[in-house]
């Protein structure tokens, strides 16, 4: 479970990098979007009032230099990251919505929707408190110098300035708070929160459903694409890449390895040696595997080793190195194993461990495995 666990927390990390890229994304839309409201507005084409559409405009292209310039410098994989994205794109709705009031009335649902592809609950909640803290704000600023929302059935652009005074010049003669920032954090800013926190628990569940759903089909998935007892991949796992993958590889090096005597290293000092021994041949190849070469656990005491597209001295630079570092192992008795090892063509790949396990099996007959001498046979044309 260690090992899953590793390659768990690995997938969560490349996972948030995905996610930040994602954001990133969402960013240049939303900067796009306002572009062409602000253009439009330019022309003419909405009603809207220009200048307050243009502060909008400038203020939120500033909060996006800094974020276009952690995407072009790929800066994607720090933690903070999705923490400073979030806060920006908190920053931008709460924008927005001050400047431009009714125009922008769902801009609080962003941020929530940013957060949950992080599939986190903390963030979650963490951007919901820094959601409604920038509605506060946003809901006073928009107050005194956004647009008003009188202007959704007068069919107007003005802000509550012109407002007031219009109406001390005597052209409207309804009642207003001298001090309404009480009111509207009660009755704006409090109804609102309630309806992005029921948003947001409802988010969280289905986040956290999804999540631990993905945590259950990777871990059936690992185990059953992984050998229990040492951590590396199956047969299983090799008969699949057999099938689907490495036919499509333009060539592959299969390095067989055979543990010599482990039914004697069983009898002599127990199973449990004999398993270590296992583990410790396991564990050396694990170490020299990368995107181009993997290690699979093929029987008892089998293991192969599949390598893409090598040169012309990986395959033995690979064979010398296992070689080297087990019989550096003290585990109590000798350890050794025989090799075998045929080159060719990918899509003949179940064919190349045939011919690497009668060459291992030659080799082992003729008491050589300690030497752990390389037999090729090219099978490419």
């Amino acid at each position: 479970m260690t090992a899953f666990k590793e390659q768990y927390s690995k997938e969560i990390h490349n996972q948030e990098i995905k996610s930040n890229k994602r954001t990133l994304k969402g960013f240049m839309w939303l900067f796009g979007l306002l572009f062409l409201i602000w253009l439009f507005t330019m022309e003419g084409l909405f009603v809207v009032d220009a200048h307050i559409m243009t502060m909008a405009f400038i203020i939120t292209a500033a909060v996006c230099v800094p974020v276009a310039i952690i995407g072009i410098r790929n800066k994607l994989g720090a933690g903070w990251i999705k923490y400073y994205f979030l806060i920006s794109i908190c920053a931008v709705s709460g924008i927005v919505a001050a400047l431009l009031s009714f125009h922008a009335t769902f801009v609080y649902v962003l941020p929530l929707l940013f957060a949950i592809q992080y599939k986190n609950k903390k963030i979650l909640w963490f951007t919901y408190i820094l959601d409604i803290v920038v509605m506060a704000f946003s809901m006073l600023f928009g107050f005194y110098y956004g647009l008003c929302d009188l202007n959704v059935i007068l069919a107007s652009n003005h802000t509550r300035e012109w407002y007031i005074e219009n109406s001390m010049n005597g052209y409207l003669t309804m009642q207003m708070y001298e001090n309404p920032v009480a009111n509207i954090l009660i009755y704006g800013e409090v109804p609102r929160a309630g309806i992005l926190l029921v948003f947001t628990v409802m988010l969280k569940y289905t986040i956290m459903s999804c999540h631990d759903d993905e945590v259950r089909i990777a871990e059936l998935t690992y185990r059953m694409d992984t050998d229990g007892l040492t951590g590396i991949a199956s047969k299983d796992k090799f008969d699949d890449l057999a099938q689907k993958y490495y036919p499509y590889v333009k060539h592959v090096s299969v390095i067989f390895w055979d543990i010599d005597n482990l039914k004697n290293i069983n009898d002599e000092y127990g199973h449990d040696a004999g398993n270590k021994a296992v583990q410790v041949l396991a564990a050396i190849m694990f170490g020299k595997t990368n995107e181009r070469i993997k290690a699979f656990r093929y029987g008892s005491d089998e293991f192969i080793m599949i390598v893409e597209n090598p040169d012309a001295t990986e395959t033995q630079t690979i064979i010398e190195t296992v070689r080297k570092e087990l019989s550096r192992e003290n585990l109590g008795f000798d350890i050794s194993a025989t090799v075998g090892c045929a080159t060719g063509k990918g899509n003949e790949i179940n064919k190349l461990v045939k011919m690497a396990d009668a060459l291992m099996y030659n080799n082992k007959i003729q008491n050589k495995g300690d030497s752990c001498l390389l037999y090729t046979s090219d099978a490419a044309d």
